[in-house]
C-alpha cells in the first residue's frame, strides 16, 4: 500500500512503545506487525534521541508517511484536530435498557442514534433515548448488530462515525482521543483497547474475562493486519469514516461481522489502526452458560470467514522451515525429531543470513530465533487445545502420542498464558476458565466446519516470501 497520507503541518509523531533502535538510531525494530528497518542518516536525526518529530515538510512528511504505514510509529496529536460535530455515535441495542442508559450518561456533547433491534419493549429504550437527547431508530423485526449498525449508517450525515455497543461505557473524551487518528487520510478506522468492566461482585467468570477477554488485543498499539498480534479488532466500539465503509457490515452474518468488515478495509488498502492507549470498558457476561454460548458462537464464523477471506483467517502461520519443524515434531519418533531440529536450524540460519545483510547486532539473531521457537510451539498448542480440540480429546483414549502431545501442549500453553497475563484470583480456577474458553471455541469452529462443508479455517497457513522477520 502507498500513497499520501494527506497529513498537515504540526502533526506529531512518535515511535511506538514497543520500537527500539540499534546503530546509533538508523535501525528500528519492534512495531505491530514486527518490523525491521534501516533509516538513511538524515531520518534517523530527525526522529533524534526521543523518537518523535512533528510534520513540518516534505521529508518529514515523507517520514511519518512510512513510519506510520508500516506500523513502527503513531499520530500523537494534530494541527486541526476533528471536531465532534463530525462524529454520529450509533448504539445497536436489543432489550438492555439500563446498559443503554448508563452508555448514554458519558456521551455528553456528541450525536447519538440508538438503534432498537426489534426489543420486546418498543419503549423502554425510547424513553432513555428521549432522556438523553439521542435519535431512536427501531427495527420491528429482530436482524443481528450488522442489520442495526447498517441501519444507523445509513441515517447519519457526519463524516465519521463511532459505533458502540450497548454493553461499553465510555466517555466524549475517549472518543476525541481517537479523532486525531483520522489526520492520516490512509485510516479508515480506528479502534481503543477494550477492558472489562470493574466490578465489586466478580466472579470467576468475570476475573478470567477481565485478564483474558476476547475482546481485549493487548496492551501495544499497532496497524490492524491479519495473521499479525493484531490481526482484527472488535466493532464494540470502533470508529470509522463513513465514506470508507461502503455497504458496511455483512448483515447475513450474525458473528464475526466486524472482522469481515475490519479485513475487507485492509484488503482494499486502508490502514485500520488499534490505539491500545485509549481503553473503553465492556460488562462481560457472568454466568455459564451465556458465557460459553458466546464463546462457542465466536467459533462459528471462522468457517463462514474463511470462504470469504481464505487463509486470513488460518488457526496458525509459519514459513515452511517451521512448518515441517512443527510437523515432525508432532510425530514424535527419532527420525522426526532429528528432521525437526535440522529445519529449525535451517531457518535460523535463514534470520542470520536475512540479518548479516543488514548489519542487524547479533543479539537480534538470537532473540529472533528465540521467538521463532516460542511462537511456534504456542501455535502447536493453539491447535491441539483449541481450534483442533475436538480431534485431540477423540484421540486422547487410543493414543499415547496424543496423549503425550496434549500434556507438552497444556504445559506450554500454560506457561505461555501466565507469563503473557498475570491472573486473578485463584490460578487453578484461572486455568480451568481458559480450558473451557478454548473447548468452546473449538466446538464452534466444528460445528460452522460441518455446516459449511468446508474445513479451510482448520488449515494452517504455510507462509512464504516474507519481508519481514518471523
Amino acid at each position: 500500500m502507498s500513497g499520501s497520507s494527506g497529513l498537515t503541518a504540526g502533526t506529531g509523531i512518535r515511535l511506538g512503545r514497543t520500537v527500539r533502535r540499534f546503530a546509533e538510531g538508523r535501525l528500528l525494530f519492534g512495531g505491530s506487525p514486527t518490523r525491521l528497518l534501516r533509516l538513511r542518516p538524515a531520518a534517523a536525526e530527525i526522529l533524534g534521541s526521543a523518537g518523535e518529530f512533528t510534520v513540518s515538510d516534505a521529508v518529514t512528511l515523507s517520514l511519518a508517511n512510512s513510519l506510520l504505514e508500516l506500523g513502527l510509529a503513531e499520530i500523537t496529536s494534530t494541527g486541526e484536530p476533528a471536531p465532534l460535530e463530525q462524529l454520529t455515535v450509533v448504539v445497536p441495542v436489543h432489550d438492555s435498557p439500563r446498559a443503554l442508559r448508563r452508555l448514554l450518561t458519558g456521551l455528553t456533547g456528541v450525536r447519538v442514534v440508538v438503534v432498537d433491534d426489534a426489543s420486546p419493549d418498543p419503549l423502554a429504550h425510547a424513553d432513555v433515548a428521549k432522556e438523553f437527547g439521542a435519535t431512536l431508530l427501531r427495527l420491528e423485526v429482530n436482524a443481528g448488530p450488522a442489520a442495526a449498525r447498517n441501519a444507523g449508517l445509513r441515517s447519519i450525515t457526519t463524516p465519521f462515525v463511532a459505533f458502540c455497543d450497548a454493553d461499553t461505557v465510555l466517555s466524549t473524551g475517549d472518543l476525541q482521543r481517537l479523532l486525531p487518528q483520522f489526520a492520516d487520510t490512509r485510516v479508515a478506522a480506528v479502534a481503543p483497547r477494550i477492558l472489562g468492566l470493574e466490578d465489586p461482585n466478580d466472579n470467576w467468570i468475570t476475573r478470567y474475562e477481565n485478564t483474558h477477554s476476547s475482546l481485549d488485543l493487548g496492551p501495544v498499539s499497532g496497524v490492524v493486519q491479519p495473521l499479525s498480534r493484531v490481526g482484527w479488532v472488535p466493532a464494540a466500539c470502533l470508529l470509522a469514516r463513513v465514506d470508507a465503509l461502503g455497504p458496511g457490515f455483512d448483515e447475513s452474518m450474525r458473528v464475526g461481522e466486524d472482522v469481515d468488515l475490519i479485513w475487507r478495509l485492509s484488503r482494499d488498502g486502508s490502514l485500520v489502526r488499534y490505539i491500545a492507549d485509549v481503553t473503553v470498558r465492556h460488562e462481560h457476561r457472568r454466568t455459564p452458560g451465556p458465557w460459553l454460548t458466546r464463546k462457542y458462537l465466536y467459533g462459528t464464523s471462522a468457517a463462514p470467514l474463511a470462504h470469504r477471506h481464505g487463509e486470513r483467517v488460518a488457526p496458525a502461520a509459519l514459513p515452511p522451515a517451521l512448518a515441517l519443524s512443527a510437523a515432525a515434531l508432532l510425530l514424535q519418533t527419532r527420525w522426526a525429531t532429528i528432521l525437526s531440529a535440522t529445519a529449525f536450524l535451517a531457518h535460523a540460519r535463514h534470520i542470520q543470513h536475512r540479518l548479516r545483510r543488514i548489519e542487524a547486532p547479533p543479539r537480534l539473531h538470537a532473540e529472533l530465533t528465540a521467538r521463532a521457537a516460542t511462537d511456534t510451539l504456542n501455535q502447536i498448542a493453539s491447535l491441539l487445545l483449541r481450534h483442533w480440540f475436538p480431534i485431540t480429546a477423540l484421540a486422547l483414549p487410543f493414543s499415547r502420542r496424543a496423549r503425550r502431545a496434549a500434556t507438552a501442549a497444556l504445559l506450554i500453553d500454560t506457561i505461555s498464558e501466565y507469563r503473557s497475563h498475570t491472573p486473578s484470583g485463584n490460578i487453578a480456577t484461572y486455568l480451568a476458565a481458559r480450558r473451557l474458553d478454548d473447548a468452546a471455541y473449538g466446538l464452534g469452529v466444528w460445528h460452522g466446519v460441518l455446516h459449511h462443508h468446508s474445513p479451510k479455517c482448520l488449515l494452517p497457513q504455510i507462509l512464504r516470501n516474507q519481508r519481514g522477520p518471523n
